[in-house]
């Protein structure tokens, strides 16, 4: 009956396992993505100081530079929804189109954490001036219903905050957001050993008392 649970409790364990390693490998496999992106983007002839352009358009200059958007979407790092622009300095590069489309508007903080501080900034800056400029009002694209929200109007803007502490705050966030997806998905030498063997003693006592129901049984 030992036996029984010592080899339920390895099957439990490595399907953990294996559940943990791919959450990991694919923050790793983003993680990758960006640092190439980033190199791909410095590449892109677009004003120094960033510009206005579609998400198609950005797309065209990504794929004249060779990259591959094939079931990817050009991703903004504020959402529309949010008062994001579309614009250069709110494009965090192209991330898989299922993703994207998943984490809607829900996941801002840690898009700012991925796109690292610097862009975060110039991305909450320009959000911020164009909610302050009517006549830039149109860059927000009306994707909700028609309906086109503005940065001040957003869940992140603070009038007591700079643009430089707002993007700072989300970038935080973000950052402690991807610290619990890490830990969550652990390496295997950070699994709980003392937990490991209480995990093995309730299963063998589950399995015990089973097989014992079994011959009782009449």
């Amino acid at each position: 009956m030992c036996i029984v649970g010592a080899k339920e409790f390895r099957r439990v364990k490595t399907k953990l396992f294996k559940k943990c390693e791919e959450s990991l490998q694919q923050i790793k496999q983003l993680q990758g993505l960006l640092k190439t992106a980033n190199k791909r983007i410095r590449k892109l002839k677009v004003d120094k100081e960033g510009q206005f352009m579609s998400t198609k358009m950005y797309r065209d200059k990504l794929v004249e530079q060779g990259v591959d958007l094939t079931g990817l979407d050009v991703c903004h790092i504020i959402a529309c929804s949010h008062g994001g622009p579309d614009h250069t300095d709110n494009y965090l590069f192209a991330l898989a189109a299922e993703f994207n489309r998943g984490i809607g508007d829900r996941c801002d903080a840690l898009n700012c954490y991925l796109a690292g501080k610097e862009k975060a900034r110039k991305a909450v800056t320009i959000s911020l001036q164009v909610a302050q400029k009517p006549e830039l009002h149109d860059r927000v694209d009306k994707r909700q219903k028609g309906e086109g929200r503005l940065f001040t109007e957003g869940i992140h803007y603070d009038a007591n905050l700079s643009a430089s502490q707002i993007s700072e705050n989300l970038y935080k966030q973000g950052g402690d957001l991807m610290k619990q997806l890490i830990k969550a998905a652990g390496p295997r030498h950070n699994y709980n050993t003392r937990q490991a063997a209480r995990e093995a003693e309730e299963l063998r006592t589950r399995a015990s008392l089973s097989m014992r129901e079994k011959i009782e049984t009449p």
